[in-house]
């Protein structure tokens, strides 16, 4: 699923679900236990199991694809602190009840609204450039819990800084 799709989602949500949490666990890439390296040639996926909140790992070679370990995705869209684990490196994040102040760039509705913001300036330059923040360098996501507003600007960086840069 991409970032567009599981963003499409967290919009659509009114609280926090299982299956949510899984799909942002395989998109991310977060919350397996230890993995081994692999031989050249080869790769981990991650997917969100059939069975909800749960996410496959597999090993992916030329001729293979073997399930390395099945685990319970971290509960990000019903708490706070998981969806902080979430933040990419370098970035400030703020969360607020009630309307922000800068209300050109929100994005959502909610009375819960998260604001992260990149700390590099070349990062900030290069994503203003290509149009991802506003003119005040800010990723602004509302909902109508912390961690879903969390989740939605958290995952909104992590595309930008995935497609962009």
């Amino acid at each position: 699923m991409t970032y567009t799709d599981l963003l499409a989602r967290l919009e659509a949500a009114t609280e926090g679900s299982r299956e949510l949490d899984g799909l942002i666990a395989a998109a991310t890439k977060t919350g397996a236990r230890r993995l081994y390296k692999l031989a050249e040639g080869c790769h981990y996926e991650y997917e969100a199991s059939e069975d909800i909140g749960k996410v496959n790992v597999f090993s992916v070679g030329p001729t293979l694809r073997h399930l390395e370990q099945i685990y319970d995705a971290p509960h990000f869209t019903e708490s706070l602190d998981a969806a902080l684990t979430l933040v990419p490196e370098g970035w400030f994040w703020e969360i607020a009840l009630g309307v922000p102040a800068n209300t050109r760039s929100k994005i959502g509705a909610g009375p819960y609204w998260a604001t992260l913001s990149p700390m590099d300036e070349k990062l900030i330059e290069k994503m203003r450039e290509a149009k991802l923040l506003s003119h005040e360098g800010d990723i602004m996501s509302g909902a109508p819990t912390a961690a879903l507003a969390a989740c939605k600007a958290i995952l909104r960086a992590r595309q930008s800084l995935e497609e962009q840069i």
